[in-house]
């Protein structure tokens, strides 16, 4: 048995451009995902959604009356791969393919997981970030 868990990750992230025509839009579909993944009813009804959807049938054509085939989860491997994606019971590595060193990783992790994990400010946490990854892309300018 190893002294810890590890699980290889990756993360993505959303930008408004500057200009853009429907921030608030932008913003609230930011923030819905956000809610998908910090809001415990919204994760409770998506795990039974996985785990005992309700059944869909078709409603037309050839089909009409059928059970439409849906992929289901057992609730033993839902469970396990929430757990997988949870930083408090793993160690995430990444190759930092791109680049930049532990550190900068470091930093930038901390705040998306400060933001979409514990509910801290994405303003602030961006406003300490974003000086660090400024001179970080500006060394390959």
């Amino acid at each position: 048995m190893a002294d810890a868990y590890y699980q290889a990750f990756d993360i993505f992230g959303f930008v408004v451009p500057k200009g853009a025509k429907n921030i608030k839009g932008a913003i609230d579909m930011i923030n819905c995902f956000r809610v998908y993944e910090t809001d415990e009813n919204v994760i409770a009804q998506v795990r039974k959604d996985h785990v005992s959807p309700e059944k869909i049938y078709y409603t037309e054509g050839k089909y009409a009356g059928t059970e439409k085939w849906q992929i289901t989860w057992g609730e033993r491997e839902y469970d396990l791969w929430r757990d997988m994606c949870d930083p408090e019971k793993f160690t995430l590595l990444t190759e930092n393919a791109f680049g930049f060193g532990q550190e900068f990783w470091n930093i930038y992790v901390d705040a998306i997981n400060g933001a979409a994990f514990n509910g801290e400010s994405w303003t602030q946490m961006s406003s300490t970030i974003t000086p660090v990854i400024d001179a970080a892309l500006n060394e390959y300018k």
